[in-house]
């Protein structure tokens, strides 16, 4: 499969954990620079269901080819369906590359990558003793599928999703893990 495409990749409940762990992660990295995600992490799980029940729909909202919005006279878009599907390529981009490698990629290591301080912090690929990490052009490459996804058609202008897109990756594309 390649990233950045509208494949699905395997379903199956890892799978659906490592993209919702990822996606929290992004969804919290995002409210530094969109303090009003913040109120969204009350509907994180209900909007994380319908997501994995019909991403389509989760990704085209009320109206048609729109995303989610919700508000009375001003729409406000809501980003925790978009960090789903940028989690969701991301993961893709991960498994991918890890099988190409011949490496094996667990949630735990994507949240730990990602700078989850609840991930084991000595999580090792399995018979090596280096910790999973990511290159710099690989961070690079996560920061484009982040900006790709942000602002597909009917989504965010580019310059706020390269705002978002900076702050998931943190300084891991500058070769150093994110940093909160």
């Amino acid at each position: 499969m390649t990233p950045g495409r509208n494949e699905e990749p395997v379903r199956s409940a890892e799978n659906e954990k490592a993209v919702t762990d990822l996606a929290r992660l992004m969804v919290d990295r995002a409210t530094m620079v969109e303090p009003s995600v913040d109120a969204e992490k009350a509907l994180f799980p209900v909007l994380a269901s319908a997501f994995f029940r019909d991403r389509r729909r989760a990704l085209a909202g009320a109206r048609p080819g729109g995303p989610l919005e919700f508000g009375a006279a001003e729409a406000v878009l809501l980003l925790t369906p978009l960090m789903l599907e940028t989690a969701r390529v991301v993961w893709a981009y991960l498994v991918e590359d890890a099988t190409r490698r011949g490496i094996s990629w667990s949630g735990e290591a994507a949240r730990q990558i990602f700078g989850d301080q609840a991930a084991s912090p000595n999580m090792e690929q399995p018979g090596d003793s280096t910790p999973l990490t990511l290159t710099v052009g690989q961070w690079n490459h996560v920061h484009q599928l982040v900006t790709q996804v942000l602002t597909g058609p009917g989504k965010l202008p580019a310059s706020r999703a390269v705002l978002l897109a900076d702050a998931v990756v943190g300084r891991g594309r500058l070769g150093e893990g994110p940093q909160a």
